[in-house]
């Protein structure tokens, strides 16, 4: 928030009146002054940087502005410098920040020219996303220009959030801002919400790619007329990003996107297929190969904010009680809270005429593409990866290659002969054991023979043909337990041991529900399956029929919890969403939504 003004990086002396601490931090020096107040570099007792920013007197209302202040320590800290801690010291509040060390972009500018390209395209997600950010902490910054975006050696950080409507709150005058980057409402005496930082943002890039203001900044008058009547100079800009600054630049803020928007439009999603069915979205048999068509219905999932592998940035958006959300390949965007009974590890999106995987690689890390693989999965206590790639080994099988994440250490584990194939199903609740269904081409179709259980202590596979060819309709998973595996027949779900030998059969009780793994509840002990009409919930133990899922459950995911299951759901004519409902029908929390077509399979892990 308050990171240093770098347009002149050099640290001065303390000066005549300048304290030595305040609220603990020993001021180092001065790195800056502007209308607002003055910043210093300090260090707190374990000699950590921080920056602290301390308002000049004659300030009324301290009170006021620490509560705005305050609200800016909600902001999620990436893509912004995060806020430490406030106060008043001597009358005058001050607050203090993460120092960011870098050049702002008016430097930069300055010194280096415009900015193009891949650069420029990531600047503006960068600085839109932190906006993103801003905003659903319910902050607005009102004087967002290339002084307060310092390009930081982990990409640009938006500063000075919060400070400007605060300190306007409490001072006499006119608005507080830069002329060339504020907004026509500003001008105008009307209240400067969120769609007023997004024109800032929009004169902000224009600068960045033309080192120009869009509306010029010669004469504080002239500037001021220009915005409130011309059109834009957009040098330098064109493509999606021209249209995106231009849709920001509106007049009336009414027409402006939000922060959100911005970066989902930027995003630029690729053509792609219908979402509700991965068996209707199969990649068509030239580009499909060693895809499996259960691979394509399955995942298992991790979430994280960012995707320095070759994925998006973070879009925090409102999550009821609180949590944010994360931008997807696509357009797509999965909500999350600290609370939930489940994460997205992963997903697979179709992208360019194929399939293209992603997951996480810890727990709370970022999600990255596996370009060589079909399908990523993370164990639920993040030590493993998995991953079955596009090829056969030299000796003609298909393989898993899991890595232990403490050690780095990989170990690919052969499993089943060309022209077999084996699909991921999911990891065993404890985490030790990794469940593959075998799959074969028959005619048009597939079949599946059987299934794999690697152990992970030994790296070793257990190929299993289960003999009864009755049980080859669809594939398999784990059962309720975890520990053993269950299939489908004419006559109602079969159950097996990790060896093949048939354990018991519920009678009655339909296919899966989908093609997804969790098909039992936590405990084991209700199951979703198909019923006459439809899709219904049984009881593991008797094979009584319970209740149909609820009506507004398009596709059915998963269990949420012991109480909730998780569906795609077509109820929004803008976007597909998955959405938790309870057993009544209903809808409770948004997980995920994604636009209307998007090719993507959504994996989800327990995470507790």
């Amino acid at each position: 928030m308050i990171a240093p003004r770098v347009d002149n990086p050099v640290m001065l002396p303390l000066g005549v009146g300048d304290p030595a601490e305040l609220g603990g931090y020993g001021l180092l020096g001065r790195l800056g002054e502007g209308g607002q107040g003055v910043v210093y570099l300090a260090a707190d007792r374990s000699g950590a940087r921080v920056a602290v920013k301390w308002l000049h007197p004659g300030v009324r209302q301290a009170g006021r502005f620490l509560r705005e202040a305050e609200a800016a320590r909600r902001v999620a800290p990436f893509c912004t410098a995060q806020v430490l801690a406030t106060g008043v010291a001597a009358g005058r509040p001050y607050l203090v920040s993460e120092y960011i060390p870098g050049a702002s972009l008016r430097q930069v500018v300055t010194s280096d020219g415009p900015r193009g390209g891949a650069a420029l395209h990531r600047l503006a997600i960068g600085t839109a996303t932190a906006l993103a950010a801003i905003h659903h902490a319910g902050v607005v910054h009102r004087d967002l220009t290339p002084a307060n975006v310092i390009l930081g050696a982990d990409g640009p950080r938006v500063i000075d959030f919060g400070v400007a409507r605060a300190f306007d709150a409490t001072s006499t005058g006119p608005p507080v801002g830069t002329p060339a980057y504020m907004a026509p409402e500003q001008f105008n005496g009307e209240t400067a919400g969120p769609p007023a930082d997004l024109f800032s943002w929009a004169a902000t890039i224009a600068y960045a790619a033309s080192g120009r203001p869009p509306f010029g900044g010669e004469t504080v008058p002239a500037t001021i007329h220009r915005v409130l009547t011309a059109d834009p100079g957009l040098d330098g800009l064109d493509g999606p990003l021209r249209e995106v600054v231009l849709a920001c630049l509106a007049k009336d803020p009414a027409r402006r996107p939000t922060a959100e928007e911005v970066v989902l439009r930027l995003l630029r999603p690729e053509p792609s297929v219908p979402a509700d069915s991965r068996e209707e979205r199969r990649p068509p048999k030239a580009v499909r190969r060693r895809r499996s068509p259960v691979a394509a219905l399955v995942a298992l999932a991790v979430v994280a904010f960012g995707m320095p592998s070759g994925g998006p940035p973070a879009v925090p958006e409102a999550v009821p009680g609180g949590g944010v959300g994360v931008a997807l390949t696509g357009g797509a965007v999965v909500y999350e809270h600290p609370e939930d009974a489940i994460t997205l590890s992963g997903y697979e999106v179709w992208s360019g005429g194929d399939w293209a995987d992603y997951s996480r690689t810890s727990p709370g890390g970022p999600f990255s593409r596996h370009p060589g693989n079909w399908e990523t999965r993370l164990s639920p206590d993040g030590r493993y990866l998995a991953g079955r790639g596009r090829g056969y080994t030299a000796a003609g099988y298909d393989a898993v290659t899991i890595t232990d994440q403490r050690t780095g250490a990989a170990s690919t584990v052969e499993t089943v002969r060309r022209p077999l194939l084996s699909s991921i199903r999911g990891w065993s609740k404890r985490g030790h054991a990794l469940l593959l269904s075998i799959e074969r081409k028959a005619g048009d179709g597939w079949d599946f023979p059987g299934y794999v259980v690697v152990d992970v202590a030994s790296r070793r596979a257990r190929v299993v043909e289960v003999a009864d060819p009755a049980v080859r309709g669809s594939a398999f998973g784990w059962d309720g337990t975890g520990t053993g595996v269950v299939g489908t027949a004419p006559d109602g779900l079969r159950f097996f041991d990790t060896g093949g030998r048939a354990v018991r059969t519920l009678p009655g009780v339909g296919r899966p529900a989908s093609g997804t793994a969790d098909l039992f509840s936590p405990s084991g002990a209700m199951v979703a399956a198909t019923c006459p009409g439809g899709h219904c919930l049984w009881d593991t133990r008797t094979g009584e029929r319970l209740r149909r899922l609820p009506a507004g459950c398009a596709k059915f995911l998963g269990w949420y919890d012991e109480r909730h299951v998780h569906c795609w759901s077509h109820a929004n004519p803008a976007r597909d969403e998955v959405q938790v409902f309870d057993l009544a029908g209903a809808p409770v929390r948004l997980l995920l939504s994604a636009p209307k077509g998007l090719g993507l399979s959504p994996v989800f892990t327990r995470s507790r």
